[in-house]
């Protein structure tokens, strides 16, 4: 996964995984665009979406990001998958990243999630 698009909260968290994931993915060689920041209410997530669904669109398939890492959790997140199926980014196309976050049998639950990777430690530490 070579080019990544980012959605995260609008904050220092939100800040300190653009530019790690910026940081990560320049040293590799990959990219990390658009990244999307947002106020935590569903308009501000659906304009952020959307702004990430007109960047899809509007490049060539061969150039369009192939993930989109999400730096959030529980009912943004809901948020966000919500405004992710209203989209035109074709999510069987692009593969959902996300962190520690996502470490919630709520999530493992949500349908959308299914195949997506997120960092974690391993449960057998608890």
């Amino acid at each position: 996964l070579e080019r990544v698009a980012l959605l995260a909260p609008n904050d220092s968290y939100g800040e300190k995984v653009k530019q790690t994931l910026i940081d990560s993915y320049t040293r590799k060689g990959g990219t990390v665009a658009p990244a999307e920041l947002y106020a935590p209410s569903p308009a501000n997530i659906d304009a952020a979406v959307t702004r990430l669904s007109t960047a899809y669109t509007n490049l060539p398939e061969d150039k369009r990001f192939q993930a989109i890492f999400i730096a959030d959790g529980g009912n943004q997140l809901k948020n966000i998958i919500i405004s992710l199926k209203r989209s035109k980014i074709d999510l069987s196309k692009v593969k959902l990243l996300g962190t520690g976050l996502w470490d919630d049998p709520e999530v493992a639950q949500t349908p959308e999630m299914e195949g997506a990777w997120f960092t974690s430690s391993p449960p057998d530490s608890y």
